[in-house]
C-alpha cells in the first residue's frame, strides 16, 4: 500500500468536495470486487505528482491501493456471489445540475472516497427516473475507460487549460449482462480526481427518485437549494483571499472564458468534446468525461449526437450555460456573487473564442500573435475556409461523414515552393486558400526559399495532417483488438494493453506546447510520461531530438531510468511544473533503427514504437 505521505502527495491540490456544503454528496453503498485488477495505470500522472511508479515495487504498492481504495461496484441482481469479496464500504455520489432539463440529479454512475472518483461504480441514488438502459445502468466497460484514458491525456497534453485525466483503469473482473440476458463487455472502473464543475452551481429541479413512504421530490428540491447557495458563497468566500484549493479562477466570468478558449482550440485542432455543458467542463475549464469525444477528419458540421449542437457551434451550448449560471448566481449568492450582465458575459465569452480560434489558426502557420499585414491575411483566409466546410453537414450517430477535399492534402510533406496548380479548370477552395497563404507567407518572410516559410509550410502539414487513430469508432476496434477476448475469464495483459494506450499516444498527438522554436517535426514516440521528437533545425539544415520528460526535485525521468538535472544541464530548454524538455543533437539519419542507435543518456523506445510524420528518407 502506499504510504500516508506518498497518499497525499496525490490528493496536493485536488479539492475535497465535501467542504462546499453539507448537501452536496449522497451516500450510498458498495461491495468489494473479488477479481479487481490494476489494468492500466498513468505513469505520468504518478511520476508529475512524485510517486515513482517505474519501480515495480512502488507500482505494486500504487496498485494495491487503488484496489483496495476503489475496487468496488453496486452488485447487478444479475451478478455471480463470486464476483464479491467480504466487505462494503460507503461511497457518496455528488449532486449537481445542468443548463437544461437534466433528469438525473449528478454522479449517476460515479463513486467518490475522498479526492478521487470511480466511474462505473454502478447506479447511484443520483441517476433519477431514467428509462434508457445505456444512461442507468451505471457501468464503464474497459474498452470505455481505455478511451477515456487516451482522450484524456491527449486533451491534458495539447488544450490550453488541460483536462483532468484518467488516472487508472480497474478490470472488475466479470462482465455486464445486457437487457437480453446476454453477457456483454467487461465492467471497469474508471478512476479520476475529483473536480468541481460547472454544474455544481445549478439547480438539478427535473431530478426525481422516489423512496416508498417519502416524498422524495420535496425533500430534494429543498436541499438543491442550500446545495447550490453553499457552493456559491463557498466559492466567492474564498476569492477573498486567493483560490481555494483546486481553484484556479478568479470568478465566474475567467471560468467561462476559459471554457470558450477550449472550444476554440478544439475548433482549430479538429478535437470534438462532443459538448460543452457544464457537466463536462469543470471551474478551472479542463475538459472531462469523454465519452463523446473524438478527433474530426476536417472542419465540416458533423454532430457528435444528434441531440447536441455540430461540431463547429459550440458557443450554442455556451450561451444557455451563461444564462443559467448567471441567474443562479444572483439568486442564491447574494450581491457579492452577483456576475457581470448576461450580454457583458457573452461578449467576453465571444471575444476570448474568437481571440483563441485566430490565435491557434497563426499557430497552424507559425506565426506569432500580431497584426501584421500576414497575420491578417492568414486569419482572413483560413475563416473563409472554415465557413465553406462548415456549411457540409454530418451525422455520426446515421454513419454519414462527408469526405472531401481537405485543406492539409496540398501540402504533403510541407517541403514543397507552394500548392501545386491546378491542371484545368477553375481551381478548388483549398488551392485557392493555400495560394493566399502562400503569397502572405512569403512576403512575410521575404521569399519562398527562406527558412520561415519553409518551416511554416512543415508545421501546418503536421498541425492540419488527420488524426485517424483518435477517430472514435476505429479506436474502438483498435482497442477491442488489443484487449483480446470479452469472453474470456482472464483480465487482459496489461502489458498489451499499455502498449496500445503507448501507441495510440505516439500517433496521435499533433501539437507539443514545449516545442522550441525553429523545429519542423519529423517522427514521434511518446510513453505519456515521456516523449522524444526528431525534429529538422530549418534555418541550421541540422537535426535534432527534443525529448520531453518529468522532473521531481533535481531528477528527470526520459523514458527508462531518471537523470540527475546537472547531467541534462547542457540540453535543457525548458522547465514548466513537472514538464522537463531537452534538445539533443543528433546525427542525419534515415529511420528510427539509426537513430535508437544513436549515444544518448538514455534509451529510447525501439523503432517500431515510432510514428513518422513524414517519410524517413525526407530527413536526409
Amino acid at each position: 500500500m502506499l504510504t500516508g505521505d506518498e497518499i497525499a502527495r496525490l490528493e496536493e491540490g485536488l479539492p475535497r468536495l465535501s467542504a462546499w456544503g453539507d448537501d452536496l454528496l449522497v451516500p450510498f453503498q458498495a461491495r468489494r470486487l473479488a477479481g479487481a485488477t490494476v489494468a492500466w495505470l498513468n505513469e505520468r500522472w504518478f511520476l508529475e505528482r512524485g510517486v515513482d511508479v517505474t519501480s515495480a515495487r512502488t507500482r505494486a504498492r500504487a496498485s494495491a491501493w487503488l484496489v483496495d481504495e476503489l475496487g468496488y461496484q453496486v452488485p447487478d441482481p444479475g451478478d455471480p456471489p463470486e464476483a464479491y469479496g467480504d466487505g462494503e464500504r460507503t461511497f457518496h455520489a455528488d449532486r449537481y445540475g445542468g443548463s437544461g432539463q437534466v433528469p438525473h440529479g449528478g454522479s449517476g454512475r460515479a463513486g467518490l472516497s475522498g479526492c478521487f472518483q470511480g466511474k462505473g461504480i454502478g447506479p447511484t441514488p443520483l441517476v433519477g427516473e431514467v428509462r434508457a438502459w445505456s444512461y442507468s445502468h451505471g457501468r464503464a466497460w474497459l474498452e470505455e475507460g481505455l478511451r477515456e484514458a487516451i482522450y484524456g491525456e491527449i486533451a491534458a497534453a495539447e488544450f490550453p487549460h488541460g483536462a483532468l485525466p484518467v488516472i487508472a483503469v480497474l478490470d472488475a473482473g466479470l462482465r455486464h449482462r445486457l437487457p437480453s440476458g446476454e453477457l456483454g463487455e467487461r465492467r471497469a472502473i474508471v478512476v479520476r480526481p475529483a473536480a468541481l464543475r460547472l454544474a455544481h452551481f445549478e439547480r438539478a429541479p427535473m431530478f426525481s427518485a422516489p423512496t416508498p413512504g417519502r416524498p422524495e421530490r420535496e425533500v430534494n428540491d429543498t436541499r438543491d437549494v442550500d446545495r447550490v447557495r453553499d457552493a456559491i458563497r463557498v466559492f466567492v468566500a474564498g476569492l477573498d483571499d486567493g483560490p481555494r484549493t483546486g481553484v484556479g479562477v478568479r470568478g465566474l466570468a475567467e471560468a467561462l472564458e476559459r471554457v470558450a478558449e477550449q472550444a476554440a482550440f478544439g475548433q482549430v485542432h479538429r478535437l470534438c468534446h462532443g459538448g460543452y455543458l457544464t457537466s463536462n467542463v469543470t471551474l478551472n475549464g479542463e475538459l472531462l468525461d469523454y465519452g463523446s469525444f473524438r478527433a474530426v477528419g476536417d472542419w465540416s458540421k458533423v454532430f457528435p449526437l444528434d441531440n447536441m449542437p455540430g461540431f463547429g457551434d459550440e458557443l450554442l451550448l455556451l450561451v444557455p450555460a451563461i444564462q443559467s449560471l448567471c441567474f443562479f448566481f444572483r439568486k442564491y449568492g447574494g450581491p457579492a456573487a452577483a456576475p457581470p450582465p448576461e450580454t457583458e458575459l457573452l461578449a467576453r465569452v465571444r471575444r476570448a473564442l474568437d481571440a483563441r480560434f485566430d490565435r491557434e489558426c497563426l499557430r497552424l502557420w507559425d506565426l506569432e500573435d500580431g497584426d501584421g499585414p500576414a497575420a491578417r491575411e492568414v486569419i482572413a483566409a483560413m475563416r473563409e475556409y472554415v465557413a465553406v466546410q462548415q456549411r457540409r453537414i454530418g451525422s455520426y450517430q446515421l454513419g454519414w461523414v462527408p469526405v472531401q477535399g481537405w485543406l492539409g492534402d496540398g501540402l504533403g510533406g510541407g517541403l514543397g515552393d507552394g500548392a501545386p496548380g491546378p491542371t484545368s479548370g477553375e481551381p478548388s477552395i483549398e488551392r485557392r486558400i493555400l495560394a493566399r497563404i502562400d503569397d502572405a507567407l512569403a512576403a512575410h518572410h521575404g521569399s519562398r526559399d527562406a527558412p520561415g516559410f519553409r518551416l511554416a509550410r512543415m508545421t501546418a502539414a503536421r498541425l492540419l495532417r488527420p488524426r485517424p487513430g483518435l477517430y472514435r469508432e476505429r479506436l474502438q476496434g483498435w482497442l477491442w483488438d488489443r484487449i483480446g477476448e470479452q469472453r474470456s475469464p482472464r483480465p487482459p495483459d496489461p502489458d498489451a494493453v499499455a502498449a496500445a494506450v503507448r501507441w495510440t499516444l505516439s500517433s496521435g498527438r499533433r501539437h507539443w506546447p514545449l516545442l522550441g522554436p525553429g523545429l519542423a517535426v519529423r517522427a514521434q514516440v511518446s510513453t505519456g510520461s515521456s516523449s522524444a521528437l526528431l525534429c529538422r533545425d530549418v534555418a541550421a539544415g541540422s537535426s535534432c531530438l527534443w525529448v520531453e520528460g518529468t522532473r521531481a526535485a533535481d531528477q528527470v525521468h526520459l523514458f527508462d531510468r531518471w537523470l540527475s538535472v546537472d547531467a541534462l544541464r547542457a540540453h535543457q530548454a525548458a522547465s514548466v511544473g513537472p514538464r522537463w524538455a531537452g534538445r539533443f543533437p543528433v546525427r542525419e539519419v534515415a529511420g528510427a533503427a539509426d537513430l535508437a542507435a544513436s549515444a544518448l543518456l538514455f534509451a529510447l523506445p525501439r523503432p517500431d514504437d515510432w510514428f513518422w510524420l513524414t517519410e524517413p528518407e525526407a530527413c536526409r
